[in-house]
Order: C-alpha cells, then sequence, then structure tokens
C-alpha cells in the first residue's frame, strides 16, 4: 500500500490487526512528535480509501486512540491529537516526568495471531453447577485424586526436603522412569527406562513430538477430538 501524507501505511500480510497497526503508527508519531498536540487526523473516510481498507478499520482505531488518550473528538470538527498525549519539554533544571511505557505498541504481533484471538472468541465461561465443560478436556474434579496426591507430596518433601524443589533431569527422575516401565511392561507395552521421557503433562509431550517430526511447512493430521 501507498502510505498517506501522513506517512501512514498499511500491511495486510502482517498477522497483526490493521486497526491496530494504524493505532500504533499514531501512537508512534504522537510521541516522537510528528503529530503535535491539537492535529487534526484525516477523516476517516478519506484515510480509510488512501490506505485502500474500509471504513470501520479507520473508525476502530479511532476508537480505540480516543479510550486510551491520545486523541479527542468533536462532532462536526474531526478528530484531534489531545495535548496530554504529547510529551512536554523539559524546563531547565526539572526532572523528566515520569512516563509508563506504551505496552499497547510493544505488544508483539504474535500475540495477536488469529489462532489466539479464536480462542478467545470461542472461550466459554461455564456458571452453572449442573453444567459440564466439555471445552477443558479434564476430568471431573470429583475423579481427580486430590488426596492420594497429597499423601505422596507429603511423602517426597519429607524425604527430600528441599532437594525436591529443584530441577530434575531433562527426562525425569531415573526411578520415575523404571516404575513407569514397569508399569507399561504390565500392561503388555515393552519399555524400558531409556526409552521413557517425563513431561509435566500431555501438551508438553505433543510440543515435544511436533518439534521432533515436523518442519515447518509440512502438512500433518490430527484427530477430530484435538487441543483447538
Amino acid at each position: 500500500m501507498a502510505p498517506h501524507s501522513t506517512g501512514l501505511s498499511l500491511r495486510p500480510e502482517r498477522e497483526e490487526p490493521l486497526y491496530r497497526q494504524l493505532f500504533d503508527q499514531v501512537v508512534e508519531r504522537i510521541r516522537n512528535g510528528a503529530f503535535p498536540a491539537g492535529y487534526r487526523l484525516p477523516p476517516t473516510r478519506e484515510l480509510a480509501s488512501e490506505l485502500g481498507t474500509h471504513r470501520n478499520t479507520v473508525v476502530r482505531a479511532y476508537e480505540e486512540l480516543e479510550a486510551a488518550g491520545f486523541v479527542h473528538s468533536t462532532v462536526g470538527r474531526g478528530t484531534f491529537v489531545a495535548a496530554s498525549a504529547v510529551p512536554s519539554e523539559k524546563r531547565p533544571g526539572e526532572a523528566p516526568p515520569h512516563a509508563g511505557l506504551p505496552w499497547g505498541s510493544l505488544v508483539s504481533g504474535s500475540a495477536t495471531a488469529e489462532a489466539l484471538v479464536r480462542s478467545d472468541r470461542q472461550g466459554r465461561t461455564v456458571s452453572s453447577l449442573d453444567a459440564i465443560n466439555l471445552q477443558r478436556m479434564q476430568p471431573s474434579a470429583e475423579l481427580l485424586p486430590h488426596r492420594l496426591l497429597r499423601r505422596c507430596m507429603d511423602h517426597v518433601m519429607q524425604r527430600q526436603a528441599s532437594r525436591a524443589l529443584g530441577y530434575s533431569p531433562r527426562d525425569g527422575l531415573p526411578r520415575l522412569r523404571e516404575l513407569v516401565a514397569q508399569d507399561l511392561a504390565r500392561q503388555g507395552i515393552p519399555a524400558s527406562a531409556e526409552d521413557l521421557i517425563i513431561t509435566t503433562g500431555s501438551q508438553q509431550a505433543l510440543y515435544l513430538v511436533a518439534r521432533a517430526l515436523i518442519n515447518p511447512g509440512d502438512p500433518f493430521l490430527v484427530d477430530e477430538s484435538t487441543y483447538y
């Protein structure tokens, strides 16, 4: 896209939403003085036409800017840079004002990737005690052996003390791997302790499998029931 006369431009190929790209660019220009206090931003329809995007994209960016205190809008007049958003010049002998970091413009574009945005959009909160949330893919609370786990942890803390709070070997404690191998053997699965890796959970195991077997760009198949 060709840049606007204000220097603004959009890159649709990036994962970052277009309105966020516009928001960050305006904030950057306000902070570096390119857009001084009272500067009138282009009308939304005009800027959308110049950038080759939908007007709603510009409208949302302007709304976010106003909500963050960078601009103020007046019906019939337009949108202007707020005086409070522009860094004031330091007087001789005056300590520089303490300003917070512009976290909104520092967040990585990967934080707004479609997969994460879709996850937030599809998330549901179960408020009824009688409802069963099938989205979380975990056993019901009454099926979890919390009393047995507590006794096991108490036993480990009494035997190992502070050593239990340190890092373990990357592939898991040797004794634990031996016990798991013995349990697998009782189930008819031949495996030795050297064949096993102890992970913190199923998602770490899936991650390790993916890192070991899948290269960037490779196609792969998953079951219909999987982590969203």
